[in-house]
């Protein structure tokens, strides 16, 4: 699964991990928030880095991202972000 913003950018959904969660509690609450649906986490694929230049605030950052393969839940709310939209994915696409 992954979701757009109306922009027509897809990714995943995630984000930041507060102080107080775990990576999997982070997930959990950013899946609800960006898509709206409850998920139930498979098992832990691998990490990630990206690194990247922000021209906002004019600074180099590293992205360290945890993926996990879920199985999508029931819709508990909608997006807090009405820009993003769920959009499902053919494995093979």
């Amino acid at each position: 699964r992954r979701h757009s913003k109306r922009d027509g950018k897809l990714f995943l959904p995630g984000g930041g991990i507060e102080d107080y969660e775990s990576h999997e509690d982070c997930l959990k609450r950013e899946v609800v928030e960006e898509t709206g649906m409850d998920v139930e986490i498979v098992d832990f694929i691998g990490r990630a880095n990206q690194h990247f230049y922000s021209q906002n605030e004019t600074a180099y950052y590293l992205n360290e991202g945890q993926f996990y393969r879920c199985n999508a839940g029931q819709k508990v709310q909608d997006p807090i972000e009405d820009d993003h939209v769920l959009q499902w994915m053919d494995r093979s696409g």
